[in-house]
């Protein structure tokens, strides 16, 4: 399988972003960089490209591919079902993973919008 340029060369410079990104997009209580959405891929022996399927960074990763991981709305509001209120059966119907997930920046509480739940979005 022939690996793409970017990938080659940038997965290092990637990670130097990511991390200088964290760094100064937002801290967490006691000083450190918070641990994101990519880390807890990389950390599970995941490389840039189990996500930028061939895209080059940093575009942005749909839904579609998140899918082929972590399966359906159906199935990952399956798997949310003992969160109350459920996150993955929203009111608004099935939602972009990205609406609140985010891989290099700190995820987001979309319903956080209208409602007070408090959820702590991976």
């Amino acid at each position: 399988m022939r690996v793409p340029t970017w990938a080659r060369h940038g997965m290092a410079a990637m990670a130097m972003l990511s991390l200088s990104g964290a760094a100064l997009s937002q801290e967490t209580g006691d000083g450190a960089a918070p641990h994101l959405l990519a880390d807890t891929h990389v950390d599970m022996g995941l490389d840039c490209t189990a996500c930028h399927q061939g895209s080059a960074p940093p575009q942005a990763v749909g839904s579609a591919v998140c899918k082929t991981c972590h399966g359906t709305f159906d199935a990952l509001a399956n798997r949310t079902a003992e969160i109350e209120p459920n996150p993955h059966a929203s009111h608004k119907g099935e939602q972009a993973c990205e609406t609140c997930h985010r891989a290099h920046e700190p995820s987001v509480d979309a319903c956080a919008q209208c409602h007070m739940w408090g959820f702590k979005v991976p």
